[in-house]
């Protein structure tokens, strides 16, 4: 090993040593996760005081600030003839993919919705109510006051049974709740499917044409969902409010700035409202888009313990006939966003994955190409690790051709290098003649000099659309692959058994890896020498910044990079030798008697030709 490849890979190592106290200090906290502890109970008045405290938080975008049923003044519910529920109920429900419970309080909403088939980082299973969040709904009275059902403990249908189990010989069940006004009632019916994530929200008004003048009411999604991964900053990233409006999406991005705030207005059909983080999604979708109005979508970006939260609602203005009985149906929906489970709902819920953002859109239909490969191989082979692993090696045999053609170009202006240098010195001083002469020999040996370049290129919107994929798809949540590796969604965590400077108790492996295949690769395909620098350069730049990736993105990368080292390495030894020192020899000779004219002699430098001497007579 020369002494420049030693250095680069020293400087690797130390590099690494300092990436761990940067990544903790630009994620607000330690990269790797400490290990599981047992969750504390917290005693009543430290949940209240919390509670409160996240509420002053997100005050200015909520529709009720309120996360458990305040005290109402029992006089002024008699004047407006409100008569809520005294005793709070709880229902359980369950199925075979989620676990939920329905309370009668803030407007009969659920307290808890945890999926089962997704377990979180606190080593519980991903909850998705929290912050107080949920179903809202909001109208005006005769008077013009606001009355918002989250206010209001609200009566249980007697019909409703305690606890409801969900399967395929009972696949629905519901739940009613209502809230007493004046001589009528709002009326608010849950549905539940022992299939789906998704719930029916019916709403209906009794008798109440006269209480409530207005032509229509308001119906959304308060708060959000909070994050649900360890990098709560980088969960938030993916944050976003949506709307769909026939076939076209639309969305709001809460600022950077704890002041900023967002409110964005919607007028006409609306299709679906949504909020969503990295992996999970909350829609409300109208029974009849044709019947809604108009959408508002809020946000705001607030600090929760040292992390910009990005907190977002949903508000659907709905027309309000005025008969003695007027409902409306929403679908709720409230999982993962996997493409198949949401292309189910034909709503267009399906184009929230792998979109975040403008770039990911740009190569989304090649995204969408390799979820049913990963998929198609996970049912063959349970193990993400190893369907990473075999699609790296089907990636490598598909872009064979690209590849080969790329190398073969860059071997033959390797081997071309002793030719060029020579054009360089002797044409030191003429830029314009020395590109001349180098596109002459280019030409005359048929080596095209971009020939390198071109499939590389071919090759970028793959490996662009592979690094979303592997980056933010739900599918590898979770999953482990083998040893240490025990979740391809987060950066690995191999544990050294002490503890080191700048390092911790931990390390990731992967990345030191990818950077240090990529630097012997880089070696093996440099054809400039003057591009020396970056063969360091780039493996520890990109080494750095893949340090915090998912160790399923830096397993197929590191995987891909040991494979076109030994593609190089084949395709080098099959390729014919160029003799370049007798090339070169008459690359210059001709170089040199390019200058003469035609059936003129060779000039010596700095000479005058010699005229012929006429014979005398």
């Amino acid at each position: 090993m020369d002494q420049r490849s030693l250095l680069g890979i020293i400087l690797i190592v130390l590099i690494m040593m300092f990436i761990p106290t940067y990544m903790e200090w630009i994620n607000g906290g330690p990269l790797v996760q400490p290990p599981a502890e047992q969750p504390v109970a917290e005693s009543p008045a430290v949940e209240e005081m919390e509670a409160e405290q996240t509420a002053e938080a997100t005050e200015g975008i909520l529709i009720d600030e309120a996360t458990t049923t305040p005290q109402i003044d029992t006089l002024a519910l008699k004047q407006a003839g409100i008569r809520p529920a005294e005793t709070e109920q709880t229902f359980q429900i369950e199925s075979d993919i989620v676990s939920g419970v329905v309370t009668n309080a803030n407007g009969a909403n659920l307290s808890r919705w945890t999926l089962k088939r997704y377990e979180s980082y606190e080593d519980s299973l991903v909850n998705l109510i929290s912050r107080g969040n949920g179903t809202e709904l909001e109208v005006a009275d005769k008077n013009g006051k606001s009355i918002l059902l989250t206010k209001y403990m609200l009566h249980a249908s007697d019909q409703n049974p305690s606890s409801i189990v969900l399967s395929a010989d009972n696949p629905q069940a519901s739940l009613e709740f209502y809230l007493p006004i004046d001589r009528g009632r709002i009326v608010k019916k849950m549905t539940f499917y022992h299939d789906q994530y998704a719930f029916d929200v019916n709403i209906r008004f009794e008798n109440l044409q006269q209480y409530l003048p207005q032509n229509q009411y308001y119906f959304g999604w308060r708060n959000g969902l909070s994050a649900t991964e360890f990098n709560k900053t980088d969960d938030y990233t993916y944050a976003t409010a949506r709307i769909m409006q026939a076939g076209e999406m639309d969305y709001i991005e809460a600022t950077d700035s704890e002041d900023g705030e967002l409110k964005e207005y919607y007028s006409g059909t609306v299709d679906w409202v949504g909020l969503r983080n990295k992996y999970f999604l909350n829609a409300i979708i109208p029974a009849e888009p044709k019947d809604i109005q108009s959408a508002t979508l809020y946000g705001v970006a607030v600090n929760e313990n040292n992390v910009l939260a990005r907190v977002y609602s949903t508000l659907l203005e709905v027309p309000y006939s005025k008969q003695a009985a007027h409902s409306d149906e929403f679908k709720v929906y409230l999982g993962p966003l996997n493409h198949t489970i949401l292309s189910e709902y034909e709503v267009g819920l399906d184009d929230l994955v792998l979109n975040s953002g403008w770039y990911e859109g740009m190569f989304r239909w090649i995204s969408l190409l390799v979820l049913p490969a990963l998929t198609a191989l996970y049912s063959v082979i349970p193990n993400y690790g190893w369907v990473i692993i075999i699609f790296a090696i089907g990636v490598k045999i598909l872009l064979h051709p690209l590849t080969k053609k790329s190398y073969e170009s860059m071997a033959q202006l390797q081997q071309f290098q002793p030719l060029i240098a020579d054009l360089r010195e002797k044409y030191k001083n003429d830029q314009q003649r020395l590109n001349k002469e180098m596109m002459k020999l280019y030409k005359e040996h048929g080596v095209n000099p971009v020939g390198g370049c071109l499939p590389m290129l071919l090759q970028m919107p793959l490996l662009f659309a592979l690094f979303i994929v592997f980056r933010s798809t739900i599918q590898l949540r979770g999953e482990p692959w083998m040893a240490w590796i025990t979740d391809l969604s987060i950066p690995d965590a191999l544990p050294l058994g002490f503890s080191m400077p700048f390092i911790g108790e931990t390390i990731s492996v992967l990345p030191i890896l990818m950077g240090a295949s990529m630097l012997f690769q880089s070696q093996m395909t440099m054809t400039d020498p003057k591009q020396k620098a970056m063969i360091y350069i780039m493996p520890v730049f990109l080494t750095f910044i893949f340090y915090s990736f998912p160790s399923g993105l830096n397993l197929y990368y590191t995987i891909f990079n040991l494979l076109t080292m030994f593609q190089t390495r084949w395709i080098k030894s099959k390729l014919p030798q160029i003799n370049t020192e007798k090339k070169a020899g008459s690359a210059v000779r001709a170089s040199q008697n390019g200058t003469q004219a035609k059936g003129g002699a060779k000039q010596q430098p700095g000479k005058r030709p010699q005229r012929k001497k006429k014979k005398s007579k």
